[in-house]
């Protein structure tokens, strides 16, 4: 741009209007313009003024002309009525083209919006046919509620805590079994253990994936009779719940379900353990039991001399002469070392005396007892130690695979002794009938 044409798009007159007739931010004024004069102190321009581009001197100029239209004329809230009213006719528009496109859409508005004045006309109000969950939600819960109240999750795992430990624990009796399962509901109890998926699906679902009634009266093929079977034996030898027909759940009933599922566990666990095979090839077994037998034999030294030392102790503290004798040796040698620490008296010293020996014999009695169990987990480990290190006994069943083979072998034993002890071989015997 030349200086004249900038000249002409902004003259004085408009230079004048503006508010306080500051300086533009880039540069002060445009080249070829007179200067508007500056308070003396007022900042001098940037020193990086004079090097903006031109078109960024055009841009600035062209806001402020422009907000001095906005300021004598308004012009910013026509421009803004204008934008709405055509962003409503290209919403409008749009929504016609849609419902053009898709009549049915119109059906479904409406019937929403009549569905909802409904509601909105009912003399009771809408909270009369939410859910009671929803009511009491709304009417009684606050929201230190949802911080406070865990009665759900408390009742949920009191009761699946219960199943679980049935689960879990092994060889209970129906005492047991009767005290996890108090105060659960009974019905509820039943359907848990004894009411298969089958029943839990609805009658139409089920009516579906079972034969039909025709079918069940007919003589059905073996496949069908086993499927009807399984269907009405229900779980083990407890059959279906009281529900379905079958009979009271009782804790002795649940017992021998428990039992039950419990031997089919154990014979549907075809594979080997894990633990051992893993065991027994990085060798953990044998490092622990080396590593727990040097650790009892130390524990034994150290429980046996513990022992000795406090028993000594109580022994030498507990008898009157020895401790009044051993109290004076005591006196005496902090006097001769000129101790710092005064002498309690005799006295005060023969009853803390008494108390030690009382609290050492006690110790010693634990130390006793601890010595013994030691000595028997280190026989014990040693026991093990050795089992672990015997060699397993090659198999009768390789030498002789049957009785008979057995029988034939020791037949052919006693057959060749007699022929080694007679002096001739059998391979010798069978060359000279041969020839």
């Amino acid at each position: 741009l030349k200086p004249s044409s900038c000249a002409v798009l902004f003259s004085r007159s408009a230079m004048a209007a503006l508010p306080g007739a500051i300086p533009y931010k880039l540069n002060g004024m445009c080249p070829g313009t007179t200067a508007v004069a500056m308070p003396a102190s007022a900042a001098p321009p940037a020193p990086h003024a004079a090097t903006q581009p031109q078109q960024w001197l055009l841009f600035e100029r062209s806001l402020e002309a422009l907000r001095a239209l906005q300021t004598e004329m308004m012009l910013g809230s026509a421009l803004a009525a204008s934008g709405l009213l055509l962003v409503a006719v290209g919403v409008v528009w749009g929504v016609c083209a849609i419902v053009q496109a898709h009549p049915y859409l119109l059906c479904i508005m409406s019937g929403c919006a009549l569905l909802f004045a409904s509601l909105l006309m009912r003399p009771d109000g809408l909270i009369t046919v939410l859910p009671s969950g929803v009511q009491d939600l709304l009417l009684n819960r606050t929201i230190f509620d949802f911080l406070y109240d865990d009665t759900g999750m408390q009742n949920f795992v009191r009761v699946w805590g219960r199943y679980l430990a049935l689960a879990s624990l092994g060889g209970l009796t129906p005492g047991d079994i009767r005290v996890l399962t108090a105060g659960i509901d009974h019905d509820f109890t039943d359907a848990v253990f004894r009411r298969t998926f089958l029943w839990w699906l609805p009658p139409p679902v089920r009516a579906v994936l079972m034969p039909s009634a025709a079918q069940q009266a007919q003589r059905p093929s073996q496949e069908v009779a086993r499927l009807l079977q399984a269907a009405n034996a229900g779980v083990g030898s407890i059959g279906l719940p009281a529900s379905l027909g079958g009979p009271e759940l009782t804790p002795q009933r649940i017992a021998v379900l428990l039992k039950e599922k419990e031997q089919a566990r154990s014979i549907a666990i075809t594979q080997p353990d894990l633990v051992a095979a893993v065991t027994n090839v990085l060798g953990l077994r044998a490092v622990a039991l080396r590593v727990g037998d040097s650790f009892l034999q130390q524990a034994h030294g150290l429980l046996t001399a513990a022992f000795a030392c406090c028993s000594v102790s109580a022994a030498v503290l507990g008898v009157p002469s020895v401790r009044e004798f051993f109290l004076r040796g005591v006196a005496r040698g902090l006097a001769l070392c000129s101790a710092k620490v005064p002498w309690v008296g005799d006295s005060r010293a023969s009853l803390v005396a008494a108390r030690v020996a009382r609290t050492l014999a006690v110790l010693g009695a634990l130390s006793a007892g601890a010595t013994l169990a030691v000595a028997a987990a280190s026989k014990r480990v040693a026991a093990m130690r050795e089992d672990l290190s015997t060699p397993t006994p090659p198999d009768a069943a390789s030498a002789a695979e049957t009785p008979e083979a057995a029988s034939s072998l020791e037949a052919g034993d006693g057959r060749d002794s007699r022929h080694f002890a007679d002096g001739v071989s059998p391979a010798s015997e069978s060359t000279t009938a041969s020839e």
